[in-house]
Formats: C-alpha cells, sequence, structure tokens
C-alpha cells in the first residue's frame, strides 16, 4: 500500500507541474514573444551583416568598413532616405586625412561624399567650402579629367542658386518659354558672379581641350547670354573633340568601368550604394540642357542654319554615347534628339523632297527604338523599388521592419547593383549602337549618309 500510494503521489505532483508550467507559458507568452523576435533578429543581423570586403587598396577597404558601419547601424525611419546616398560626415574624412592626405583620391572623396554637402539648403558656406578639397585634389596630382566637371560645378551652383531664387520671385507662366527666362536669370549671375565665373571658365577650357563637355558646357552659358553664333562655334568644336565623357573622379568614374567590365570596385553591396549616388548626383553636366538646346534649335532652324542644327543634332547623339553614361543621360539625349526633330519639322519654311521627306520621318521611329530598348532589356535602377506590386512592396517593408537595416541594406543595394549592371551592359552595347545609327543622319542634306 505505501509503494502504491507513493507512487500515485508522484503522478499527481508531476501532472501538477506540468499543468504549472503550462499554466505560466500560457500566461506569459505574450510577454516572451517579442523577447524572442528580438533574439531572432539579433541572430539574422549578425549572420546578414557580413565583414567589410577587403581589396587590398587602403583608401577602398576604409571606405569600405565606414560606409559598411553607416549602412547596416541606419536608423528605421532612415532606410528608405538615408540610404539613397552613400555619404559620411565630414568629421569622418578629416580623421582619415593623416593616413590619406598625400592620396588625390582621397580629397575626391571627401569632395563628393561628404554628407554635409548633400544635406545643405542654399547654404554658401557649406558648398564653396569645398572647393578647398578639389584644390588640395589638384595639388596632389589628380588629373585634369577627374576634376573636369567639379571645376563647373561652382559655375552650375551660381546659376541653380539664382533659379530658385528667381524663380520665387518672378514664377514663369504656365506657357512661357523658358529660354528668355533663363537668358535674364543669366545675366543676373554674370552680374553678381561674372569674374570668379570667368575664371572657371577659362581654367574648363584649360584644363581638358580634349573634352567635348568643355565646349557644350561654355557653349550652352554662351547662348544663355544670347550669343548663339559663339554657341554654335563652340558646339561645333566639341563635336570635333576626340573624348566625350562626363567624368567627375574618383570613386564614380571607376566604379562605372568596373560594373561595366562585370567586376566590382568593391562588392556588390558597397558599389550599390555608390551608384544609387551616382545616378542620384546633379552632375554639372550641361547647364539645364533641355530649355536651353531647345533655344538653339528653334533659333537655328528661325535663321534656317542646318549646319548650326546638324551641330546640335551631333551633340545629344555624343551626349547619348558619352562614356559613364547612365539611365538618366541616355533619356535625356533621346529628348534632346527630339527636341531638333520637332524645331525642324514644326518650323522648315522649305517643301522637302520626297526623299528628304523620307529621310526625315525615319528619325522619330529610330529614336524611339533606342528608348525602347532600353525600356525593354533593363528594369530602371532608380524607380525599380517604387515600380514593384503593392503586395510586394509590402512584404518587403515589413521584412525591412522585422529584420532591421542590415538584412534591407543587404536586399535594396544587390537588387540595385543588378539592376544597373543589366543597365550598364545594354547602355554600352545595343543603346550606343542605335545612337551610332542615328548619328548618321545628316541636317544639311537631310538625308542618312554624313
Amino acid at each position: 500500500m505505501s509503494a502504491a500510494r507513493s507512487q500515485a503521489y508522484r503522478r499527481a505532483t508531476q501532472r501538477e507541474s506540468q499543468r504549472t508550467l503550462a499554466e505560466s507559458l500560457a500566461w506569459n507568452t505574450p510577454l516572451l514573444l517579442p523577447v524572442l523576435a528580438w533574439l531572432v533578429m539579433a541572430i539574422y543581423g549578425y549572420l546578414t551583416c557580413p565583414p567589410p570586403t577587403i581589396t587590398g587598396d587602403p583608401l577602398l577597404d576604409k571606405l569600405s568598413g565606414a560606409l559598411t558601419v553607416r549602412l547596416f547601424t541606419c536608423g528605421q525611419n532612415d532606410m528608405f532616405s538615408e540610404f539613397y546616398y552613400a555619404t559620411l560626415p565630414d568629421e569622418v574624412f578629416a580623421a582619415w586625412r593623416l593616413e590619406f592626405g598625400d592620396d588625390p583620391r582621397f580629397w575626391m572623396l571627401r569632395y563628393w561624399l561628404t554628407s554635409e554637402f548633400w544635406n545643405c539648403e542654399r547654404d554658401d558656406r557649406a558648398y564653396i567650402d569645398r572647393d578647398d578639397y578639389l584644390k588640395e585634389a589638384r595639388q596632389r596630382g589628380a588629373t585634369n579629367g577627374a576634376v573636369l566637371l567639379s571645376l563647373a560645378s561652382r559655375c552650375d551652383y551660381y546659376w541653380c542658386s539664382e533659379v530658385d531664387r528667381y524663380a520665387e520671385v518672378n514664377p514663369p507662366a504656365r506657357n512661357e518659354s523658358w529660354g528668355p527666362y533663363y537668358m535674364a536669370i543669366r545675366a543676373l549671375v554674370d552680374e553678381k558672379y561674372g569674374p570668379e565665373q570667368q575664371a572657371l571658365l577659362d581654367e574648363l577650357m584649360a584644363a581638358a581641350p580634349d573634352q567635348a563637355f568643355v565646349y557644350y558646357y561654355v557653349g550652352f552659358i554662351e547662348a544663355q547670354r544670347g550669343n548663339f553664333e559663339q554657341a554654335i562655334e563652340l558646339i561645333a568644336e566639341g563635336n570635333r573633340a576626340p573624348h566625350c565623357s562626363n567624368q567627375i573622379g574618383f570613386p564614380f568614374d571607376e566604379l562605372v568601368a568596373r560594373t561595366r567590365a562585370g567586376d566590382y570596385l568593391v562588392d556588390k553591396v558597397i558599389d550599390g550604394s555608390l551608384w544609387t549616388t551616382y545616378v542620384n548626383m546633379y552632375f554639372p553636366r550641361v547647364i539645364r540642357l533641355r530649355e536651353t538646346f531647345q533655344l538653339l534649335c528653334e533659333q537655328a532652324v528661325q535663321t534656317q542654319n542646318l549646319e548650326a542644327l546638324d551641330e546640335l543634332h551631333t551633340l545629344a547623339c555624343r551626349y547619348g554615347m558619352a562614356d559613364s553614361a547612365e539611365t538618366f543621360q541616355v533619356r535625356t539625349a533621346i529628348e534632346l534628339l527630339g527636341c531638333a526633330g520637332f524645331a525642324f519639322t514644326s518650323n522648315w519654311p522649305m517643301a522637302l523632297t520626297a526623299e528628304q521627306a523620307q529621310a526625315v520621318a525615319q528619325m522619330k521611329p529610330r529614336r524611339q527604338a533606342v528608348g525602347n530598348t532600353l525600356q525593354t532589356q533593363t528594369r530602371s535602377s532608380v524607380r525599380w523599388l517604387s515600380s514593384l506590386p503593392p503586395y510586394q512592396f509590402a512584404v518587403i517593408n515589413m521584412k525591412a521592419r522585422l529584420f532591421g537595416s542590415g538584412w534591407f541594406a543587404i536586399w535594396y543595394f544587390d537588387n540595385f547593383y543588378q539592376n544597373t549592371q543589366r543597365e550598364q551592359t545594354v547602355i554600352g552595347g545595343p543603346v550606343r549602337q542605335g545612337f551610332e545609327d542615328l548619328a548618321r543622319f545628316d541636317y544639311t542634306t537631310l538625308s542618312w549618309e554624313k
């Protein structure tokens, strides 16, 4: 009896313990779930956050480490905004000066990737102070090509700041032509910054006389001043220049070259973050390009100067074929070709022969074919996130909130880099061939044989 009673007591005690444990778990489950979720996120974040890639280049390795820390520690609210640019606080670059101060690439990095510059709003001082970095780069042997458009950016800043200020006080009418509007603003810029701006323009011309973009840039400024003949002469000189590149220096020139070759500058995550900066950067390639270009086309047709219109057509084609071209630039080039064609077909006063009319009519479908090639063979690296179906975007957003910025950084920049690499392959291949075909058109003879 004693043994049976003891065994029954043990079973009752065991059942009571199990019931107590079950009740405790049921009671505390709502409290344990957040803890378990946090542990899962911490483990997942640790496993998915890779160490910085070692390239063997001390400066690139330093950049990779700093950007990795920034990208993987970004706050939840900043993931869809701060990720857009691969920038670092200037104090980070300042701490690297002792180690890399003699390397011109360091000063170009500091020039382009300082977050204070990207965040400044009409802060003249924040913009102008960056010139010191450019001067340091040049003193340490930065090539002319690497600093070419960096020099131009100061002139472009003069222009953009005055456009913003002037537009607030004198907003243009809905149907008002922007050509005369920009000419009025150019006069303000010349009055306010004339000597300093001209000194930079002279330096531009001397820095890289073999670069087409120099002549295009200065030619458009002359067009905004109303000097149309001089503008066309400069553009024609640019069309004869052997090189057409919107170089802006390290790291972006090398980034584009590596991507087109199927290689990495650092790795796909860091390269993807640099690409987001590159494609969203306001390049001072040509100031207020479309409106000024349209003004020149209209002037060429009004004066029946087909030689000038042909030079503008050549400019648009070379713009689309330029080294380091990206999607925005290709689409802009297609739009410029459309401006030239519209100005001619809408305003040319003389009758065309049947052969000439047929040649002109072929321009539009060939131009559209280039745009269709880019659209059908690639998925825009810039708009791919917003173009996702709503349900897929919701899933991505939920995962980003659950697993944190480490997961999101890998997913976002991996996809961005892959899309960009596909774009660059198409831009350097069939798109370039399409522009080469369009460049065969000759406005002076209205035929497809130059």
